[in-house]
């Protein structure tokens, strides 16, 4: 009886400094640091995935595409400055139209 009580016990004991060891281990911070097999799959992956999009054909519009021209400013917000309306806008009607946008 009293061995195995003793036998328990250790058990016990052996259990729960296992358990206080391993939650003193752990991390709970906001900011942990990557482990280095982290890093080196998060890396690898990176350079895959650039590896990748390089190799894909990127289409630019060209600078003759009439298209290309008249979606820009659709497309971005942007007059044509090369225009006569434009072009007699003064200083301050340009700055306002730039800051604010043209109608």
């Amino acid at each position: 009886m009293k061995r195995s009580l003793l036998i328990a016990f250790v058990v016990i004991a052996v259990m729960l400094l296992i358990g206080i060891i391993a939650v003193s281990r752990l991390n709970l911070g906001a900011i942990a640091e990557p482990s280095r097999a982290e890093v080196y799959f998060a890396t690898a992956a990176k350079h895959l995935l650039v590896r990748v999009a390089s190799r894909a054909e990127n289409v630019s519009p060209s600078a003759g595409n009439q298209g290309s021209i008249a979606g820009a400013d659709k497309l971005y917000g942007a007059a044509n400055l090369t225009t006569t309306e434009v072009q007699s806008y003064s200083d301050r009607e340009l700055f306002g139209s730039q800051k604010m946008g043209f109608d």
